[in-house]
C-alpha cells in the first residue's frame, strides 16, 4: 500500500491535508483512521455549510457509505457542492476505502465484491464474477443488496446500490 500512497501523492494532486496524511501512510503502510475521520468530517461539514444534510452509514470496514440525498430540489447545486466539498478529501477517502475493502489491490472490482459477499455468507462458494456482472446489470441479486453488510461489499468494491423510498 505504501507504493500506492506514494503514487497518489505524485500523480493525483492531493490537497495539502491529504498529502500530509498520505506521507504518514507511506511511512506506516496504512492510512490512519484518525486522518480518514478528519477528512470525512471536513467533507460532511462542507456539505452541511452548502445547505445539504448528508447521511452516512459506517461500514464494518470502517469507511463511510454516503446515503442518497432525499427530496433534493436542485440536483445541479447538489452536484456542485459534492464536487467542491470532495476536492479536499477525494484522494484520501478513495484510498482509505481501497485500503479497507481491497488491501490486496485486486484489479477486478467484480471479484472484490464477490470475495466480500462470500465472506459475508451472501452467496455460495461457486458464485463467480461473471454471475455478479449479470446480476449487477439486471439488479436481480441472489441476496438482499440493501442488507448493510452486503451493501458494504458492493460499495467497497465501487458499486453504489441503494433502494430509495421517498
Amino acid at each position: 500500500m505504501s507504493e500506492t500512497f506514494q503514487k497518489a501523492i505524485d500523480t493525483l494532486s492531493p490537497s495539502q491535508g491529504e498529502k500530509e496524511a498520505l506521507q504518514r501512510a507511506v511511512a506506516t503502510g496504512r492510512i490512519d483512521a484518525a486522518d480518514y475521520e478528519a477528512a470525512h468530517s471536513r467533507y460532511a461539514q462542507c456539505m452541511t455549510t452548502r445547505g445539504f444534510a448528508p447521511a452516512f452509514r459506517k461500514s464494518s470496514g470502517g469507511f463511510y457509505v454516503e446515503l442518497p440525498y432525499l427530496a433534493v430540489k436542485d440536483a445541479a447545486a447538489l452536484d456542485d457542492a459534492t464536487l467542491e466539498c470532495s476536492m479536499d478529501t477525494r484522494v484520501l477517502e478513495a484510498l482509505y476505502r481501497l485500503q479497507q475493502a481491497n488491501p490486496n489491490l485486486v484489479t477486478d472490482s467484480r471479484l472484490v465484491a464477490v470475495q466480500c459477499l462470500k465472506r459475508e455468507g451472501a452467496v455460495g462458494a461457486d458464485y463467480a464474477a461473471e454471475e455478479f456482472q449479470r446480476d449487477w446489470s439486471t439488479h436481480e441479486f441472489p441476496f438482499d443488496p440493501d442488507h448493510a453488510a452486503y451493501n458494504d461489499c458492493l460499495y467497497g468494491a465501487g458499486y453504489a446500490y441503494f433502494t430509495v423510498n421517498e
